[in-house]
């Protein structure tokens, strides 16, 4: 058994495996590798789904209890709680782990069943549609390295849906029910069927004996038969058998009306074989809406079977007679199957020791044979009633004798009606579901249970463990003489909680509250109209899809709506906090309603939610159903002794019919003890404006809205636009409440947005609205629109503005058939009196996307999840500056936005949301999904493309490299009863199969039931070679250079602040030079890293050093040189250049700059030996400094200062070509070698210096093919000159 501690302890542990196992590969640049992977950290089920068969419980395994049920299409594998310990259920459940089952939330979690082995070894069985999933427990996987989780081993696929699944006692065999029963064997490390029947109705209760050799039973019962009418076959159980060759036989027991429950006997814990006299017989246990429980044993012409015997099973057909009959509807004045229950009791042995401190299991030996032994059934209901039953003689044969049934004890479960069940609403135990399994414990095998377990499953989404147990000895020594010690068993008893609690339908929207910083609370709602409140963690181990120790989110309230008059279909948090309320928005058909939410720290009451008003829709037309979003603007923020008020736009957007209501809204809140004022809000204009106003008080807080209609409809004649998509600014997010800046409501304050709203059309234009300012009077505003542009050519799906609504990211088709998309980015830029936006660029996608989201990092950088169907890319920009300069051969359609990470999902995804720290939240139909915030660089051939297509296809098509010591099987019951496919892979890693053109391949499930293996293998394996946080990434990409770069160097030379550039050299020759540099060797760091920024006044200013008294610059009278002051000496060294008076300045000599970089090449190389600049980028800084030395000469024949801006980038562009070619080649460039595009072109035909121009780079004399390679008849606009030139 793990001491508490060791879990305590595991996130650490694990953290610590993970980053040992993902420790990075040295000085590897992740941005070599884009995309990343982007990985999964944790699931958020959902309400576990409501039946008997899709939940079980294991009472003991590596010395805890553990749950597994199933959650719509998850499993869930948690710890629970034991009642006699105070230090767990302190704790509560300190371990989940979540498994994708299913790929759509249609296909749900069916059955789950531990195998029943002792001691428990940890494996389960988990079916889904036609797919048996089962998982083992690592500790028994080889070689594991001591991780303690559950993985996948093998999938069992089958024709039918099972709707049942039922392990052997022994382990060696599973039963699964559905319109077919199939009984699978197994063998070895692998499975095959031992046999299969075709049923007329689906069997969805199965039991299993001992071992395969042993009879199984199935039946069909279901609960809408009381009121639909009794079905014949429901009142038959099939019981089945092998025949002793491949086949099987059946044997069919009726009952007079539907049977609602079968059990075999439970064995104890082991086959007991020690003599024929002490063989156990297969007692069936069935429990009929008669009122009637039988107990059926197998016997062979009267006589009774004995379990192991040895007889000829191919002449010998086995028969069964009811051995004992109960008739609990007389006994307990109860129905039977509807408010009463009954099981057998499972022995587990050991007894309980209770002291004053402490409670504690104490496990023994198992029993040996004893006279009188006996076995228990154990009645639930009516009510709060436990009824103990004692069933003797089962194993006696010489003589035989028939079973011998006692009512034991009647026991009230008291303590089940805990606090917190009543406040969810749970008055009776009537809606409680009892799962068929019934622990208990005792001293001896004749001897009365003195512990007994029992699981509930209540309709408020707890299981509770109920625990009866019996003082000991000790315990009683006062007890009165006259107390009988059989009075003295099970008195005690103590009840543990599992939360499970989770939604219950689809999940509709999911609203973060916009200060996350500092309300780290979220809010979703889901069909049935379930809000629940989530609480975000700090601390939580969520890293690499491991087991949950601490969620990164909890349930901390929840709020029930669909008592409500109208049905909830939208939400969202109001941009503010009063008072420490948060305030939420939900819409519905008949308005928008207004809740203050109030969080009860340290109350033990957590979330409640209070109705403030509804704002309704008046004025306007009735609408169908609800807004399909609500979006709300911070707009004003005010404050005053007495009360506190705040403002913002509201806006409620529908899309069946394009409609955009919004309102202007005030909010006041003030304390009632501390002041007695009232909401002082500006009533003159109020009818006027049509606006209303809301009071409401709570818990001794008033609460005060002003609403004043807005803009209700878009103006003619886009009023009947084909609106295909929509969006709205929502500033919010990771700044603090302190720090934001709202936007004001007058129209011509700088704060306010240019537009609040845009809209998508089918024609592939997109418009910008905003709220109109037309009079107050005016009671049906129009929206104004403030601007328009063609986004695509095709209709325009999907868009999102960023918080401020700089940028616009847009997706739409641009091909007539609609299949080929398109994600655009566009940036506003300003113009003289206006502003327009430009395409920043474009990307191509594989198909259309569900949704898209920008993220604010707070730095200036930005992050743009784009959503498909089942795959997720995050995209960042990357920084764009001189690097299109420096590289002249560069494509012209310069890519600026690069995609850092990728997800792949099973189902599919439907929103997707920015949580804090730059986790991802994906939203599913039923549940949630939070990504990492780290990105992962996996091994290259463990890339494989089989996660993109989910089908089974591309699954066994796929490259998947399994390891030497793990495998996952899929086994089929098709064709013949043998027949398998084991998916083991080859020495090359890869796999091929045709299993999958044996059987449905549209099964969504296989893909997923198969590939939650592969992913646990993944994270066991050492495929993990680095990992990078988000911000690093983007940090990387889009990081301020040095202004020592050579792209900073090149960018102030080419904007013509040489002078900068020539301070940032000597800067950086400075410290190069310095004794500070040697204690960076034996490191690799960036360029950055090494040397540090300069004084950003020193660079604006140019000053070249604090105690120069004379002017900045100096220059010696020496015309082919340059020296500086005596303060950079031992810095960069005079360069010269020897130029002809007569010469053309593309004409020097190649040995011209080796002596004066002497001196130079010294730091440049050390630089270059820290790995902190690559071979180009000290070519590059090399050719700088030469373009520098000519330039700052006044004594060079450089045209430089002469030309204006457009012919300094003309010339500045080309003249470096020059000199970096030469850094490469140890050549001159010809005219040939350099690159003159059309930007050049475009910068020297608005030249007003062409003539100086063509001079510079050209002989007296060009030739037209010389002319003509640098552009000439495109830029040079005399053309007169040019005429002359030519024919000359």
């Amino acid at each position: 058994m793990f001491p508490l501690q060791h879990w305590k302890d595991m996130a650490g542990a694990w953290a610590t495996s993970t980053s040992q196992n993902a420790t990075s590969i040295y000085g590897v640049d992740p941005t070599d590798h884009l995309p990343l992977s982007l990985l999964r950290s944790e699931l958020i089920p959902p309400a576990p789904n409501r039946s008997e068969s899709a939940i079980d419980w294991l009472p003991d395994f590596a010395g805890y209890s553990w749950a597994a049920y199933g959650s719509s299409s998850l499993l869930v594998i948690s710890h629970f709680p034991s009642p006699l310990s105070s230090e767990q259920t302190r704790m509560g459940s300190i371990f989940r782990q979540v498994f994708e089952i299913s790929s759509v939330a249609s296909s749900p979690v069916t059955a789950v069943s531990w195998s029943p082995v002792t001691p428990s070894s940890g494996e389960l069985a988990v079916a889904s549609d036609n797919c048996i999933c089962l998982f083992s427990h690592d500790s028994a996987t080889p070689n594991s390295k001591g991780s303690f989780c559950w993985s996948q081993n093998a999938a069992l696929l089958q024709s039918t849906k099972v709707e049942a699944v039922g392990w052997t006692a022994s382990g060696d065999g599973l039963i699964a029910g559905g319109l077919e029963v199939v009984l699978w064997k197994r063998k070895s490390k692998s499975w095959e069927i031992a046999w299969k029947f075709k049923a007329d109705q689906p069997q969805n209760m199965v039991s299993a004996s001992w071992s395969i050799e042993g009879p199984s039973a199935a039946a069909s019962f279901s609960k809408d038969l009381q009121i639909e009418g009794v079905n014949e076959a429901s009142k038959s159980v099939l019981v089945f058998y092998g025949d002793g060759s491949s086949g099987f036989a059946k044997t069919v027991l009726g009952h007079p009306q539907p049977v609602s429950m079968l059990q075999w006997r439970p064995s104890a814990g082991k086959q007991l074989l020690r003599d024929g006299k002490h063989l156990r017989r297969h007692i069936l246990l069935t429990c009929c809406l008669d009122g009637t429980i039988r107990l059926w044993s197998e016997i062979d012409n009267v006589r009774v079977k004995k379990a192991g015997s040895v007889y000829d099973q191919k002449t010998t057909r086995r028969s069964f007679c009811v051995a004992a009959v109960i008739e609990i509807d007389n006994a307990l004045r109860g129905t039977l199957g509807a408010d009463i229950s009954f099981t057998w009791a499972m022995e587990i042995g050991g007894m309980v020791k209770t002291t004053e401190e402490t409670n504690q299991y104490f496990f023994r030996e198992e029993h040996k044979n004893e006279v009188g032994s006996c076995e228990w059934l154990i009645g639930f209901g009516p009510g709060k009633l436990v009824t103990f039953w004692a069933i003797h003689c089962l194993d006696d044969i010489s003589p035989m004798r028939f079973p011998r049934v006692t009512l034991w004890k009647r026991l009230d479960l008291q303590g089940l009606e805990v606090e917190h069940l009543n406040r969810n609403g749970l008055s009776t135990l009537k809606q409680q579901l009892l799962l068929k399994k019934v622990v208990i414990m005792r001293n001896s095998a004749s001897g009365p249970p003195t512990v007994c377990s029992s699981i509930h499953l209540y309709p408020c989404k707890y299981l509770a463990w109920s625990m009866l147990y019996t003082q000991m000895i000790n315990d009683t020594e006062n007890a009165p003489p006259s107390e009988s010690r059989t009075e003295n068993l099970l008195s005690c008893s103590v009840e543990g909680i599992l939360d499970i609690d989770g939604h219950t339908g689809r999940i509709l929207q999911v609203a973060i509250h916009p200060y996350v910083c500092e309300v780290d609370l979220v809010v979703s709602l889901d069909s049935n109209g379930l809000l629940l409140f989530w609480s975000l963690s700090n601390n939580s181990n969520a890293i690499l899809d491991l087991p949950t120790l601490i969620p990164a989110w909890r349930i901390s309230g929840k709020h029930v709506t669909h008592g409500k008059c109208s049905k909830y279909s939208s939400l969202n948090w109001a941009p503010l906090v009063l008072a420490e309320d948060r305030f939420l928005l939900l819409g519905h058909v008949g308005g928008i309603d207004c809740f203050a939410v109030k969080n009860f720290h340290g109350e033990g009451d957590g979330i409640e939610c209070y109705f403030i008003c509804t704002i309704p829709f008046a004025g306007h037309d009735p609408y169908e159903d609800g807004p399909t979003n609500i979006y709300t603007v911070p707009l004003s923020l005010s404050r005053n002794e007495t009360y506190m008020c705040d403002g913002f736009l509201l806006l409620g957007i529908w899309m069946k019919v394009f409609r955009a209501l919004s309102w202007e809204i005030t909010m006041h809140a003030y304390d009632l003890t501390r002041s007695c004022s009232e909401c002082n809000f500006n009533d003159d204009n109020i009818v006027e404006c049509n606006a209303r106003k809301f009071e409401k008080t709570i818990s001794g807080t008033r609460y005060c809205l002003h609403v004043i209609p807005s803009s209700a409809q878009l103006p003619e004649p886009h009023l009947h636009d084909q609106v295909t998509s929509f969006a709205v600014i929502s500033p919010g997010g990771l700044t603090p409440v302190r720090q934001k800046l709202p936007f004001h409501k007058d129209s011509l304050s700088c704060r306010s947005p240019a537009y609040v709203m845009a809209t998508g059309c089918s024609d592939g234009s997109i418009k910008l609205w905003r709220c109109s300012t037309n009079e107050p009077s005016i009671s049906h505003k129009s929206w104004e629109l403030v601007g328009m542009f063609s986004a695509h050519q095709g209709p325009v799906t999907a868009i999102r503005l960023t918080s401020c609504g700089r940028k616009i990211a847009t997706t739409g088709s641009d091909s007539p058939s609609n299949t080929v998309f398109s994600l655009r980015i566009w940036d506003s830029i300003r113009l003289p009196d206006s502003g327009t936006f430009m395409l920043e660029d474009t990307l191509s996608l594989d198909e259309d996307v569900v949704v898209l989201n920008w993220l604010a990092l707070g730095n200036g950088q930005l992050l743009l999840a784009v959503c498909m169907r089942n795959e997720l890319r995050v995209y960042a920009q990357k920084r764009c500056g001189g690097h299109a300069l420096l590289d002249s051969k560069q494509s012209p359609g310069v890519q600026l936005w690069f995609c850092i990470g990728i997800s792949h999902t099973f189902s599919a995804i439907h929103d997707f949301l920015w949580g804090p720290r730059t986790t991802g939240v994906v939203v599913h139909a039923s549940y949630l999904s939070l990504l990492s915030p780290w990105l992962f660089l996996l091994d290259n051939k463990h890339q494989t493309d089989f996660y993109k297509k989910l089908n089974p296809e591309s699954l066994l098509d796929s490259d998947i490299d399994m390891g030497k010591d793990t495998f996952s099987e899929i086994f089929s019951d098709h064709d013949v009863v043998n027949h398998k496919e084991t998916l083991i892979a080859n020495s090359n890693g890869g796999c091929k199969s045709d299993l999958l053109k044996k059987i449905n391949t549209n099964n969504g499930h296989l893909s997923s039931a198969f590939l939650v293996g592969r992913g646990q293998i993944k994270c066991k394996s050492k495929i993990l070679l680095g990992y990078w946080s988000m911000l690093d990434i983007v940090e990387t990409l889009a990081r301020v250079l040095p202004v020592y770069h050579p792209e900073s160097l090149f960018a102030n030379i080419y904007s013509g602040n040489w002078k900068r550039a020539y301070i940032s050299v000597k800067h950086l020759v400075e410290y190069l030079n310095s004794s500070h540099i040697s204690e960076k060797r034996g490191h690799h760091p960036k360029i950055s890293d090494i040397v540090p920024q300069m004084p950003l006044s020193d660079y604006i200013e140019g000053i070249l050093s604090k105690s120069s008294t004379g002017n900045a610059f100096q220059w010696n009278e020496n015309a082919t040189s340059m020296t500086l002051c005596s303060q950079f000496q031992s810095g960069l060294v005079p360069f010269a250049y020897n130029f002809e008076p007569n010469a053309s300045s593309n004409a020097f000599s190649s040995s011209s700059t080796k002596s004066g970089l002497i001196d130079f090449l010294e730091p440049i190389n050390k630089l270059h030996e820290l790995a902190a600049i690559t071979a180009t980028e000290k070519m590059q800084i090399l050719a700088i400094v030469d373009l520098l030395n000519e330039v700052s000469n006044p004594q060079s024949a450089s045209v430089y200062e002469n030309l204006d801006e457009p012919g300094r980038r003309f010339w500045v562009t080309l003249r470096f070509q020059q000199l970096l070619f030469l850094q490469r080649f140890g050549r001159s460039a010809s005219l040939e070698d350099l690159v003159v595009d059309s930007g050049l072109i475009a910068w020297a035909f608005h030249s007003d210096c062409q003539e100086t121009l063509f001079g510079s780079f050209l002989p007296n004399e060009p030739s037209w093919p010389a002319m003509r390679t640098l552009g000439i008849g495109f830029w040079f606009t005399n053309a007169t000159q040019l005429r002359t030139r030519v024919i000359v």
